[in-house]
Formats: structure tokens, C-alpha cells, sequence
């Protein structure tokens, strides 16, 4: 038998206290003893806490058969990424990243890494051993961006709690699930790489921050920022010169070179890895523009050995910088040198034509004052959340002047700036706000007739995103301009809407490029053109055929081989309004072109011709 442990008997100090003053010492104890068990036990119900806000999001669509995700396939990317994945899961190759389905004669060559694919793919084959495909698909389309979600939450907490303890944890955790310009990015059946580039990038940097204490977390810091730019090249313009700055500061002044160096290393280090893994060796010296390449492999590699050069051998301060501006320049000029179309930037190769149809009119591109009078709600709750991050970033640095103060100031100002410039980059700008707003309301102070906690509470129901959206909302501010043009795009888009395409026999079509993805994905025709960037020539193509007269539409359907054309009937018709004589106009029409066979119903949302022989 196992010994017992003896029952504490009471000393005789004890015994002769009186009765109440006992029970304050007895209550007391186990007060102390509840808040170490608190302690020891913090990191569970820390991470318990985040798995239990992001199950309040998956389990409704679980328990109700995923409503929202059987009627959409969310957007173009979401599509295309979907076809992407079900191709790899039936056996498609690693490096094999054609999808034949899209752009015709030039197929489309996608430049999306495989480490999205990877997980995807393998959430779907085991879901398959247990459910029916249909729903493993669902399963792994919800599943996937929840787990991201779960990362992001965790790293918040956990970093929060690091710089300001437990109080900041859990407002880092409400307010980041609270954020509504980024948990969107997470929402169950976001399955493109946006948000994991978000969860990468953010993580990088609060580890970047915190390297200039903790050296060690520079070398996770740097794999965060490595594994952002393998999956996509959308943080580059944020990643690249935060980097530059910290590791110029750090040659200036040597003191946070420990933090930096390690930082760079590995972040150089996880781009030969990525480069590896994305990219086959006979085609490494091509080096995309659009994709991870070896010019950018080369480019970081010429930092990282810049810092260490220049830390070793140099004794000035104005010594460091020059040995290390040589080697960094003598890597540009290499990289330069290996493409030098890719100092254009992404879409060097993309053609002028392309970027006026497509380009321009991307949402993700749209700057944030144009968007500010297009959507006014999100964007209002945005710049609310931005000016709170930004004043709470601003007096913590105040106070403490300390470098990871400083550098998540400086992150969060650099970030703002590129989202009023471009959509895409909000949900890096209202996320990262979240935490400095987090770690700003866990150094409140008690004031008279006011406790730090009444004060916290009081900000977190009333600045988040979701009570400011509310508030826009009862306010009237708003337009329903938007919300029509975007029910309208939904419903042309709609898996039961893109259904009606699918029992005729497989054909070639041609469609509005927004429309591609969802045709290849719910049907098994193939599709002319869809909005990526590699196959400009597919999308130049695909307008020139709306906005040509009917005998010139006629002429190349004919020579491509087109066999259907497919309208979206709702929402508006900009071809038509500009261009009446337009094979698009005399769609819209009663009156469409005899060589079109019409196939649809009269107030279907999608029009479909057959192409007569």
C-alpha cells in the first residue's frame, strides 16, 4: 500500500489564537495556495482560453453541416486554391504546379507555394477514412484557417503576457477575436494564403521586438519572416525594410546586434529552405519576380553575412556601416543580375493592357480612402482601432523607452501607412493595433472612483471593432451601393448558382474572369481566363471578346475553341454601358448573336450560351 501523507496538525502557537483570527490564517493559506496552483497551471488555461474563442466560431458550422461553406466557396482564391489542393491529394507533384484547367492554350503556372497545399491535403485524405469527401472537403476548408486562427491567438497571449502579464494576455486574446478587419481573414473557409502570411508576419515581429532582450527569439523571428515570403510575396514590403531598419540601427549602435544577427541568419537560412522546397533546382536560375526566387535568396544572404562581417572586423562605428553597404551592395548587384526584370517589382512581366483590365480594379489594391466611401463601416472600425493601437504603441514607448517598445511602434506606424494604401494589408494593421491597444490597457492605473479593471472593462466593450461597427450601424453610416454590387457578385458566384453549368458536357468557357475559379472548381469545364497575374494574356483575351462586336466575338471564340459563354446577369454591366455595339451589350439584350445557342433559364443570375458549330 501506498503511505499516506499525515494530517497537518496545528501548533500549539496556532491552537492558542483565537478562533476567528484562525480561520483568517486557515483562509489566507488557501488563498495563497488557489494563486500558486493559478501559476503553475497559467500556460494551460492561457492556451485553453484561445481554443475555446475560436471553437465559438467553428463548432455553430460544425454542429449545423458547414451552411455557409456548402453554399460558397468564399473567394476567387479560395477556389483556385481548393482546385490547387485536390489536384495534389489525387497525386499531382510536388513542383507540378500547372493547372491546365485555366488560361486555354497557356496554362496557368501557379506561383502559390505548396506548404498551404501540404496541410490541406492531408487534413482532407485523413477526414476522408471517416466521412464522405464532400464533407472531409468542408471539414478541411473550415478546419485549416481555425488552426490558424488557434496560432495566432497563442502567440498574442503568450507574447502579451511576457511583456505584461496575465491581464494583458486575456485583452490581447478579447481583442484580437474581437477584431473583425482580421479574424475575417480567419473565418472557416478562408483556405488562401493570406492569413497564413499574417499569422507568419506578426509573429515575426513581436519575436524581432523581443530579440533586442532575448537574442534567442531572433532566430524564430527570422524563420516567421523567412516562411512569410516563401508562402507569398505580399509582406515583402513590410518584412524587408523593418529587417533593414533594426539591422542598421544595429551597426550604428552595436547594442542589439546579438538580437539582429541571429535574426537575419535565420531568416535567410528559411529562405534556402524555402527555396528548396518551392521552387525545382533546374529552374532556381529563372528566379520568378512573383515567387520566391534565388535573387531574393541571395539578397538576404548578402545581410546576414554583412552583419556578421561587418561585427567581426570592423572597429567604427562608420567602419561597420561601409563594410557592411559593400557586401550588401555587391548581393543586390548579384541579384540584379540574376533577373533583372524583377526590379519592376512582382508583375514586372505582366502587360499593360492586363494591369488596366485586371490590376486596377483588384479590391485588395484599393486604397483606404476610396474604401472609406465604398464600405464606410469596416473602414471606420478600422481607423478607430489603428488610432487607439497607435497611441497605446506611442505611450508605452514613452514610458519605457525601451528598443521592443520602439520597434513595435515603428512596425505598427510602417503598417498603417501601407494599409491606407492598399486594402490587403488592414488585417496586418487592425491586428497588430489589437496588441499594442493590449498591452496599453494592462498598464492602466486605478484612479478615484474608477478601478484599472472597471477601466478596462469599459474599453474593451466599447472600442472594439464589433461595438464600433454596431454603432456605425444604428448610426446610418453606410452605403447599400456596396452591399447590392456584392450580393449581386455572390449570387452569380454561388455554388448552387455555378450548378446549373454542370450537367451540360465538358466544354470550354468563357466567362468574366471573377467567375473562372468557381466554374473549375464545381464543374468539369475549363476556363479561358481568371484573375492571375500569369496568365495576362488569357485575361486580355477574355475582355477583348466582351467588349469586340458580335463578328468579332464570333472569330475568336471560333479560333480558340470556345464552346460556352457565360454572363453574370445581376449587378452591373460597365462593358455594355460603354461599349453598345459590344458582344457584352447584346447579351445583356433581348437580342443576343445568332451563333449563340441560349441555354439558361429567363431570370437565372447566370446567362449561358452554347457556341453553335
Amino acid at each position: 500500500m501506498t503511505p499516506t501523507a499525515p494530517a497537518r496538525v496545528a501548533s500549539p502557537i496556532e491552537l492558542k489564537l483565537p478562533a476567528a483570527r484562525r480561520r483568517a490564517s486557515a483562509a489566507s493559506a488557501a488563498k495563497d495556495e488557489a494563486k500558486g496552483a493559478i501559476v503553475r497551471f497559467w500556460p494551460l488555461i492561457r492556451a485553453m482560453m484561445c481554443f475555446a474563442l475560436v471553437a465559438l466560431i467553428l463548432l455553430p458550422e460544425l454542429r449545423s453541416g458547414f451552411p455557409s461553406l456548402s453554399k460558397t466557396l468564399g473567394d476567387t482564391d479560395d477556389a483556385t486554391r481548393l482546385v490547387q489542393v485536390r489536384e495534389f491529394a489525387a497525386g499531382a507533384g510536388w513542383y507540378d504546379l500547372v493547372l491546365a484547367r485555366f488560361g486555354g492554350a497557356d496554362p496557368l503556372v501557379s506561383h502559390w507555394s505548396r506548404l498551404i497545399d501540404a496541410p490541406l491535403a492531408l487534413i482532407l485524405i485523413v477526414a476522408e477514412k471517416f466521412v464522405m469527401p464532400a464533407t472531409a472537403e468542408l471539414l478541411a476548408r473550415a478546419l485549416w484557417p481555425s488552426l490558424l486562427l488557434l496560432a495566432l491567438l497563442t502567440i498574442f497571449a503568450r507574447e502579451a503576457d511576457r511583456r505584461s502579464g496575465p491581464i494583458a494576455a486575456i485583452l490581447a486574446i478579447v481583442l484580437a477575436i474581437s477584431t473583425l478587419n482580421g479574424v475575417v481573414m480567419f473565418r472557416p473557409g478562408r483556405i488562401d494564403h493570406h492569413n497564413a502570411m499574417i499569422l507568419c508576419t506578426l509573429a515575426g515581429l513581436l519575436l524581432f521586438a523581443r530579440a533586442t532582450k532575448f537574442p534567442r527569439c531572433g532566430w524564430y523571428a527570422g524563420s516567421a519572416f523567412g516562411l512569410a515570403l516563401t508562402i507569398g510575396y505580399e509582406p515583402l514590403a513590410f518584412i524587408v525594410p523593418m529587417v533593414c531598419l533594426a539591422s542598421s540601427a544595429a551597426l550604428i549602435d552595436g547594442r542589439h546586434m546579438p538580437g539582429v544577427k541571429p535574426t537575419v541568419s535565420s531568416f535567410a537560412a528559411t529562405l534556402v529552405l524555402g527555396l528548396v522546397l518551392s521552387q525545382p533546382p533546374m529552374l532556381w536560375h529563372l528566379a520568378p519576380c512573383d515567387a520566391i526566387g534565388a535573387n531574393l535568396v541571395v539578397l538576404a544572404a548578402s545581410g546576414a553575412l554583412a552583419l556578421y562581417a561587418a561585427d567581426r572586423l570592423a572597429v567604427r562605428n562608420l567602419v561597420r556601416v561601409i563594410v557592411a553597404a559593400a557586401i550588401v551592395a555587391a548581393g543586390a548587384g548579384l541579384a540584379y543580375a540574376i533577373n533583372p526584370a524583377c526590379a519592376a517589382g512582382p508583375f514586372a512581366a505582366v502587360s499593360a493592357e492586363a494591369k488596366q483590365i485586371w490590376l486596377a480594379n483588384v479590391v485588395d489594391n484599393t486604397p483606404f480612402h476610396e474604401m472609406l466611401g465604398l464600405n464606410p463601416v469596416p473602414m471606420l472600425a478600422f481607423a478607430v482601432t489603428a488610432l487607439l493601437g497607435l497611441a497605446a504603441a506611442w505611450h508605452r514607448w514613452r514610458l519605457e523607452r525601451s528598443t521592443d517598445a520602439a520597434l513595435l511602434c515603428i512596425g505598427l506606424v510602417f503598417m498603417t501607412m501601407l494599409a491606407l494604401t492598399m486594402m490587403k494589408y488592414i488585417a496586418y494593421a487592425a491586428l497588430l493595433s489589437s496588441f499594442c491597444l493590449a498591452l496599453g490597457l494592462a498598464a492602466v492605473k486605478d484612479r478615484p472612483g474608477l478601478s484599472a479593471g472597471t477601466q478596462r472593462i469599459l474599453a474593451v466593450v466599447s472600442l472594439n471593432q464589433l461595438a464600433i461597427a454596431i454603432m456605425a450601424t444604428i448610426l446610418g453610416i453606410g452605403t447599400t451601393a456596396t452591399l447590392s454590387d456584392a450580393t449581386d457578385h455572390a449570387a452569380c458566384t454561388a455554388r448552387e448558382t455555378i450548378a446549373a453549368l454542370a450537367p451540360l458536357p465538358k466544354g470550354f468557357v468563357v466567362a468574366p474572369i471573377d467567375l473562372g475559379p468557381a466554374i473549375v472548381a464545381d464543374t468539369a469545364h475549363d476556363v479561358l481566363a481568371a484573375p492571375y497575374h500569369r496568365i495576362h494574356s488569357a485575361i486580355v483575351a477574355n475582355a477583348r471578346i466582351f467588349e469586340s462586336t458580335p463578328a468579332e466575338a464570333e472569330r475568336t471564340l471560333t479560333t480558340i475553341g470556345a464552346t460556352y459563354v457565360v454572363t453574370c446577369r445581376t449587378g452591373r454591366n460597365d462593358v455594355a454601358r460603354k461599349v453598345p455595339d459590344s458582344l457584352a451589350a447584346h447579351l445583356a439584350s433581348s437580342s443576343p448573336p445568332s451563333f449563340l445557342e441560349p441555354l439558361h433559364a429567363a431570370r437565372a443570375p447566370l446567362g449561358i450560351w452554347r457556341v453553335k458549330p
